[in-house]
């Protein structure tokens, strides 16, 4: 394996977002923490069902790798 190589590879750091499904109301909370972490170049991966999915979906476009949570 050439080191030199893996070192050239650039990271980005990810973070699952996770709401809860009790209401709209974590999920709304989210929208500021997941464009800062966006504007950080973070990649951000979003695990929701629901109303909350369907919120997120529509207010945070840059987010491109969604998880639907089965229950």
């Amino acid at each position: 394996m050439n080191i030199e190589k893996i070192n050239t590879i650039p990271y980005k750091p990810g973070i699952l977002i996770d709401p809860l499904d009790w209401g709209l109301g974590h999920a709304t909370r989210c929208i500021p923490l997941i464009n800062e972490l966006l504007t950080q170049h973070y990649e951000v991966i979003i695990a929701a069902s629901g109303a909350s999915a369907a919120l997120l979906k529509k207010r945070i476009s840059a987010v491109t790798n969604y998880n639907n949570k089965r229950v």
